[in-house]
């Protein structure tokens, strides 16, 4: 399968592929499912339904538990057979210039260590339980904050100082956190939060940009996915530069 040939529907797979963490289970002309090893997802893109549907079944052994699915009848299908209990119907975008967005210098940002558990789990209450700690392992959660009110007035990453984090540092007590983002561990940009008070200030266009520039200096894509009813983040990728794919996908899980 040529992924090229629809870099915007394909993205999500070109990435896992890129970083070399996709198991690749099967795979033909216009069509590839595969499992992400570090993700711990399986990704399936299909045009032939039929074809799809055996490919499942083969691989069912596996006990899928999360699946990102690109065809709507595979969906319904995999809803049905798996007793996938949730779905998250998306839109997939995807930064496709060369050069990240320019920082306008808005706010600093440091990696996230485990002593910020307690403030993202007030306002992203999901994201810890599933997989929160191998994002902050892993150096890709961010905390967003004023300029000047880190350790030092340092700040990470996007054409500033980058030091990778430690988890088992403390967090300076004088900062002033505006809000987080980061990289799932498929390799799509989420997390975005932004408190409430500090909104509609240009914070959250900002920290879309500043990971754009991290995934892009990691070697990887600076792509993501937005929930079909969330106008809001539709407009914000918009207005960042994101282009969209003309179909959609689904996250399927229990």
């Amino acid at each position: 399968m040529d992924l090229y040939k629809d870099y915007l529907g394909n993205v999500a797979f070109i990435q896992v592929i890129k970083r070399g963490t996709a198991d690749i289970l099967e795979e033909d002309d216009c069509g590839l499912f595969l499992f992400d090893t570090r993700g711990e997802v399986y990704m399936l893109k299909t045009d032939d339904v039929e074809k799809g549907r055996k490919w499942l079944i083969k691989h069912e052994d596996r006990d899928y538990d999360i699946m990102m699915i690109y065809n709507d009848e595979l969906i319904d299908f995999a809803k049905e057979r798996y007793g996938f209990t949730e779905e998250e119907r998306c839109y997939q975008g995807v930064w496709t210039k060369p050069e990240a967005p320019p920082l306008k210098g808005l706010l600093d940002f440091r990696v996230a260590t485990m002593y910020d558990v307690p403030f993202i789990k007030e306002y992203y209450e999901d994201w810890y339980a599933t997989h929160g700690i191998r994002i902050i392992a892993a150096g890709e959660l961010f905390i967003a904050m004023l300029p000047g009110s880190g350790a030092s007035g340092e700040s990470c990453g996007a054409g500033a100082h980058y030091d990778g984090g430690n988890p088992d540092e403390g967090v300076p007590s004088q900062e002033v956190k505006v809000g987080f983002i980061g990289m799932h561990p498929e390799g799509s940009t989420g997390l975005l939060f932004v408190l409430p008070e500090y909104r509609k200030r240009g914070f959250a266009e900002e920290m879309e940009a500043f990971m754009c520039a991290f995934a892009l200096e990691q070697g990887l894509i600076s792509y993501g996915h937005v929930k079909v009813e969330n106008e809001k983040s539709m407009s914000l990728q918009k207005k960042v530069g994101v282009e969209f794919w003309d179909g959609m996908m689904s996250w399927v899980f229990k």
